[in-house]
């Protein structure tokens, strides 16, 4: 994340980002403060955390000191499954050793929440069954389906669609339709930190000149 000015990046922890920001003033209300971000489940954005830190009469050296034992007092907390929004800790979901099954079924579970929610539409949900529902019949086939997600390549999203692509005889728009729709769900993963990189980054697009509206199949 960016840092403002009169921020300094003091801790690297996984995915996280701790900043210290010490106001040019500690007249008034003017506190040092911790800062990093944290992602809301519920809007999957990122909202930042802050917290303060003692003014120790205007040492900055101590409030540095203090701001690192805070940080690591926040990544032990974290550790835990703290969740720093809610103050409470997050029942175990989705991590590192999950499979790509359970990723699957616990993102088509976020997707059936966000249409409750009206976040996306019914048309919307059904194609990323239908694709969920060609990926495990492919991951399947390959031996793949209890892979962790890590272990998946550009090159076995683009074998993937390719071999769709001819069993189903799929048009350029489609898919593209479903590598768009692969990408979503493999940053939902990055989000959540169960992955660091999405395998789709790098699987290129077709060419679709004047080609016809998305077809479901």
């Amino acid at each position: 994340m960016k840092s403002t000015k009169r921020s300094q990046l003091i801790h690297i922890w996984e995915t996280y980002e701790f900043y210290l920001n010490i106001p040019q003033s500690f007249k008034g209300g003017n506190k040092p403060f911790v800062f990093f971000y944290h992602l809301n489940d519920k809007t999957n954005k990122s909202e930042r955390i802050r917290k303060y830190v003692k003014k120790n009469d205007r040492d900055l050296k101590k409030v540095k000191e203090d701001a690192k034992k805070l940080v690591i007092d926040i990544v032990e907390r974290l550790k835990t499954g703290w969740n720093p929004l809610t103050d409470d800790i997050d029942q175990p979901k989705l991590n590192l050793t999950s499979t790509i099954d359970d990723c699957i079924n616990y993102w088509i579970g976020k997707r059936e929440e966000a249409n409750e929610r009206n976040s996306i539409g019914p048309r919307a949900l059904k194609n990323n069954k239908i694709l969920m529902m060609h990926f495990r019949c492919y991951l399947e086939a390959t031996s793949n389906f209890f892979i962790r997600p890590s272990l998946i390549t550009n090159v076995l999203i683009k074998d993937f669609l390719d071999t769709k692509t001819f069993e189903r005889n799929w048009g350029k728009v489609t898919y593209n339709t479903y590598l768009v729709d692969l990408k979503t769900f493999f940053n939902y993963l990055k989000d959540i930190r169960v992955l660091s990189s999405n395998p789709c980054e790098r699987v290129a697009k077709k060419n679709t000149p004047n080609e016809g509206a998305f077809r479901q199949c």
